[in-house]
């Protein structure tokens, strides 16, 4: 589970090693804003949904890595598109790269990781993501 990050607000994902330090992600996200128009009327705003597929590269040692990961999300959206994250999700694919620190031990365990996005959709978009998990 990834909070903010590639998904924007959350992902479920998950990681498979190929190596100790060469791995492939695959995530899913969906979400859905209202939009408040002036008069106070609600209306449906922007549906979407993304899928994250990436890989990434370790630099470090003992289950404490730095990761470098490389991926784009096929993205879709329905509603209003200047209304909530409709100017960020468009539908296609979205680039991104991210950088930062995993603990990721060789065998089972805990493992987590905080990574700095950009995701490269109109523009860069800067995006902090802090996941969490369990190592099979």
């Amino acid at each position: 589970m990834e909070l903010l990050g590639a998904g924007l607000v959350y992902q479920v994902f998950g990681s498979y090693r190929f190596y100790e330090r060469i791995a492939v992600n695959v995530g899913a996200s969906f979400s859905k804003t209202s939009d408040r128009s002036r008069s106070g009327a609600v209306s449906d705003g922007v549906g979407y949904a993304l899928f994250p597929i990436s890989g990434s590269a370790f630099i470090g040692n003992d289950g404490h890595y730095l990761e470098l990961n490389l991926g784009a999300s096929i993205g879709t959206s329905s509603g209003n598109q200047t209304a909530g994250l409709g100017g960020v999700v468009p539908k296609g694919l979205i680039p991104f790269l991210g950088i930062g620190y995993r603990a990721w031990p060789l065998s089972r365990g805990f493992h987590y990781r905080a990574t700095f996005y950009a995701l490269l959709s109109r523009g860069f978009v800067p995006s902090l993501g802090m996941s969490f998990g369990y190592a099979f």
